[in-house]
């Protein structure tokens, strides 16, 4: 019951990223769908620091694709 408490919860929580989170979680996205991100290449020649946290992310997302997963909300 706690299990579907917190998915309940999360979706209810849902927001949309902006600025520094969106090009880390749609690069990520990009990423798995296309091979590439190259959308956000100028976001990430001038701040390479988030290079980490993408690959990250598409860690998680790509084995979720795999799955058949395209709500990668859920995912994180």
């Amino acid at each position: 019951m706690m299990f579907v408490a917190q998915i309940s919860f999360g979706l209810f929580l849902r927001f949309k990223p902006d600025f520094d989170i969106e090009a880390v979680y749609q690069g990520a996205i990009e990423w798995v769908q296309t091979g590439t991100f190259a959308n956000y290449y100028d976001y990430y020649y001038h701040f390479p620091n988030n290079l980490g946290a993408m690959t990250f992310l598409h860690f998680f997302f790509s084995i979720a694709s795999l799955f058949g997963f395209e709500d990668y909300f859920l995912v994180v």
